[in-house]
């Protein structure tokens, strides 16, 4: 019996012989303390420049009291938390075969996060990715070989070069939908104009490649926000697309 808290706590067991007689044998137990269950820490790597842009960074994250599951890592930009820009809390969720092999693991536990709506501005910044514990009580370590610098292109619009068919007017809204039987949900807006092509990500990861012409909210594309999300949690929107002259851009990142 594992006792649950301090107290005494007294088990017993009667036999019974072969001719009816029985006994009684029991103990008494006295718990003066009872020791936490250990908290690991998450551990993980910032490998450094990704895949999915030209502006992003990748690496990998777990925690080892809840290795199967997935956990977040927090990215700031110029310093460490408590002195640099928080961009975002992202998910590792990405398949990473090899770390799972490795650490003889199962489950996703990369990120690959595009930031190209956080520092696209030609200048190197320095990027710091700490592990976020999955019991929301333990501490959140700085990843191995992080920081890591990247410089992002700046990006180029309407108007460079005199060229008119770069993508214009990204737009992304963020919008509160009450339905009748269900409570509240959240859905998010985009539009865009003069676009051969688009993606729109949330928090880095690609949700949709649909664009519309700008008009009213109804040829709007959209995306409903599964509910199962917690209500806490940061969600942001960005619309990357290009334009006939190749020239791609980013809208401003919506906050939902």
């Amino acid at each position: 019996m594992t006792p649950p808290s301090v107290g005494t706590y007294t088990t017993g067991m009667q036999c019974t012989g072969p001719g009816g007689t029985s006994s009684m044998v029991t103990k008494t137990v006295n718990v003066s303390s009872v020791s936490a269950p250990t908290n690991n820490a998450p551990v993980g790597t910032h490998d450094g420049l990704g895949t999915v842009s030209a502006c992003s960074t990748k690496g990998w994250a777990y925690d080892p009291d809840t290795s199967s599951a997935s956990i977040s890592v927090d990215i700031y930009k110029d310093g460490g938390a408590g002195s640099g820009t928080a961009l975002g809390r992202f998910s590792a969720n990405v398949s990473r075969s090899d770390v799972d092999t490795a650490k003889g693991i199962t489950g996703n536990h990369g990120f690959d996060v595009d930031l190209t709506s956080y520092l696209s501005d030609g200048k190197s910044h320095s990027l710091y990715v700490y592990a976020i514990d999955s019991s929301g009580a333990g501490t959140n370590p700085l990843l191995s070989n992080s920081p890591k610098t990247i410089t992002c292109p700046a990006p180029t619009g309407p108007g460079s070069g005199g060229s008119t068919s770069a993508p214009v007017s990204l737009n992304v809204t963020g919008t509160t939908i009450i339905t009748k039987n269900v409570g509240q949900a959240y859905a998010v807006y985009w539009g865009s104009a003069n676009v051969t092509s688009c993606t729109v990500t949330e928090n880095g990861a690609q949700i949709s490649s649909n664009c519309s012409p700008l008009g009213s909210p109804a040829a709007y594309n959209s995306y409903s926000v599964p509910k199962g999300k917690p209500a806490s949690g940061i969600y942001l929107y960005v619309i990357t697309a290009t334009g006939s002259n190749g020239v791609t851009i980013s809208s401003p990142a919506a906050k939902l």
